[in-house]
């Protein structure tokens, strides 16, 4: 695959005004600033290229090559990125608001402050990825591959992770209200000062996880395995443990209200539970 050269790519995109780049060596290529909304950049190479604030509006990037690529505040919304490679770029303040990142490729990925609202990322891989303060309401991570990635204050209120896998992920202070972590495999996790109201966490596993402060109100916990978690200070309003696992949980000033559920035979005040007045 040859090159293409700034000059020509320019001509291409400036004058010419083709739409279609698929397939092309566009790496270290210079497109900041540029608009290239609907721009056919299917399976083409554009690694470590500069898309700084480039407008990406319902492109093509499908199993595109960007790795080490600067989209800094890029605008990729509704672009099509199933399958691409963004390994090590940076998406910084970038727009992916209702984009396709099935099966993307976003291992050691810099998503601070990304908003990727209502994207799809089902089965994507994003391995070490920084997306704190990132906004990820109604995200789709299903399936999706979340190991060690630092989520501290993300937004991922109503967000499905459903089949994801949080090994070693940091959840401190994120907002997960309202989202459906059913089934998922949480244990050990950092997630103290989390928002887990009306949160889905049925059949969770949540042993040893550090729970301190957390807001349960309202949430989903029953069949969940709470075994050894840090629940001090933890809002437990109206949750419904039926079925739980609380074996050795410290739930020391916890709190909890009169509509909260709990498993059967297990005595809240007696494991340092406050109940509200």
């Amino acid at each position: 695959m040859e090159k293409i050269l700034q000059d020509e790519l320019n001509d291409l995109i400036n004058i010419a005004k083709v739409k279609d780049l698929s397939g092309l060596d566009l790496h270290e290529a210079d497109l900041s600033n540029i608009d290239l909304s609907d721009i056919n950049f299917n399976s083409a190479d554009l690694t470590l290229s500069n898309l700084n604030a480039a407008d990406l509006t319902r492109a093509d990037l499908g199993s595109a090559k960007l790795v080490m690529a600067n989209l800094f505040r890029a605008n990729l919304d509704w672009a099509n990125l199933t399958k691409a490679n963004l390994s090590y770029a940076s998406l910084i303040e970038a727009n992916l608001l209702r984009a396709n990142l099935t099966g993307a490729n976003l291992s050691d990925t810099n998503l601070s402050e990304a908003n990727l609202s209502s994207a799809n990322l089902t089965k994507a891989v994003l391995i070490r990825s920084n997306m704190s303060n990132a906004y990820l309401i109604g995200i789709n991570l299903n399936e999706a591959d979340l190991s060690e990635v630092d989520l501290t204050s993300a937004n991922l209120s109503e967000a499905i992770l459903k089949g994801s896998k949080l090994t070693g992920a940091i959840l401190k202070m994120t907002d997960l209200s309202h989202a459906n972590l059913s089934g998922v495999d949480l244990s050990g996790l950092e997630m103290s000062d989390a928002n887990l109201t009306n949160a889905n966490l049925t059949g969770a596993n949540l042993t040893g996880t550090n729970l301190s402060r957390a807001n349960f109100s309202g949430a989903k916990l029953n069949d969940a395995i709470l075994t050894r978690a840090i629940l001090i200070n933890a809002n437990l309003d109206d949750a419904d443990l039926t079925d739980a696992s609380l074996w050795r949980a410290k739930l020391s000033n916890a709190r909890f209200s009169k509509g909260t559920k709990w498993p059967f035979g297990f005595f809240p005040k007696v494991a340092g539970a406050i109940l509200k007045p």
